[in-house]
């Protein structure tokens, strides 16, 4: 629900850890290991069959929630592409707050892989706004599965997303959250009982990869950042959330290390709280690297109206506070 503050020793302490030691990702050895194959309950769309709700709230520690969802496909084409969110978390969290880019950041984990042929294909966090994210990562269950049916799921959790949160940034402010996918391959279209199946939705009716993604950027941000591999090339996934989104909000990175500065730049640019001038030594301030933050502000340049100039360097796009029913 959003409580607590962010604790960067925290982070090094104990997530900084487990990497050093190669024990991330607890929760997947666990599940290998005893054939259990099933959502972690914290991150379970399921409760007792019944759907969940996502909620980032308003509270005494963070009176202005900001909602983000990170969500990450974990089928096997995307290789360790997870592993480079959970090890770049600090960076993020620590730039939104240090450097005042949102107010009052609450990180939503989501996880997804093909509802067609994983027994796992959505997994989705609560927001927080302390090292609890750090579990959510760690619960999460990287199936690497996926299968030769040109496409996964990112479908269901934009569905997900789009029905079962709740927000205070929409509720009482009319602001919409922002939301990130971080994968390779095109969105498929959902059959009613997969629907049923993992979100436990009653009675519903099978909806397309359009009608999802449509109802998800009513109230939220949407960008996919894309990883341009041999999948993506075979699939035409770029065309595909192109087509889904909108041009401007499909970005290509060349693999998931490039992600986490690249979400902090487009939050940056929306909110108007960083300068292009300034963003890469901001970035590598904040722990990037010079690789992840020069290629962060190249893939988000189009954000920043005349960057590169002396005039407009810091012109942007102005966040869409609209609501969901106008202008569609």
């Amino acid at each position: 629900m959003g409580g607590g503050s962010w604790s960067s020793s925290t982070y090094d302490r104990v997530t900084g850890a487990k990497m050093r030691s190669g024990s991330t990702f607890g929760y997947t050895s666990e599940a290998f290991r005893t054939g259990i194959r099933k959502a972690h309950e914290s991150l379970d769309p399921l409760k007792a069959g019944n759907p969940t709700i996502r909620e980032s709230r308003d509270g005494v520690e963070h009176p202005e929630s900001t909602p983000i969802a990170i969500a990450f496909d974990v089928t096997g084409s995307m290789g360790s592409n997870p592993s480079y969110l959970q090890s770049d978390l600090k960076n993020v969290f620590g730039m939104l707050v240090r450097k005042d880019i949102v107010p009052d950041p609450q990180i939503s984990i989501v996880a997804y892989g093909d509802a067609y042929c994983d027994d796992v294909p959505l997994q989705v966090g609560q927001f927080e706004s302390d090292n609890r994210i750090d579990d959510e990562l760690d619960n999460v269950f990287i199936e690497g599965g996926g299968g030769g049916n040109g496409g996964e799921t990112s479908t269901l959790a934009a569905l997900y997303l789009a029905e079962n949160t709740r927000t205070d940034a929409w509720e009482k402010r009319g602001k919409k959250g922002y939301c990130f996918f971080i994968g390779d391959e095109k969105a498929l279209d959902l059959k009613a009982s997969q629907i049923r199946d993992f979100m436990g939705s009653p009675d519903p009716s099978n909806v397309t990869a359009a009608e999802a993604f449509r109802k998800l950027q009513e109230k939220w941000n949407v960008w996919f950042l894309l990883i341009d591999n041999g999948a993506a090339k075979l699939q035409r996934s770029e065309s595909c959330y192109k087509d889904l989104l909108g041009s401007e909000c499909v970005i290509k990175i060349s693999d998931g290390h490039e992600a986490p500065a690249t979400i902090v730049s487009i939050i940056g640019a929306m909110e108007e709280t960083t300068d292009y001038a300034t963003l890469p030594e901001d970035l590598m301030a904040a722990g990037f690297s010079e690789s992840q933050a020069l290629a962060a502000v190249d893939a988000t340049k189009g954000m920043y109206g005349g960057a590169g100039t002396d005039d407009g360097k810091n012109a942007v796009v102005p966040v869409d506070d609209s609501y969901g029913d106008l202008g569609l």
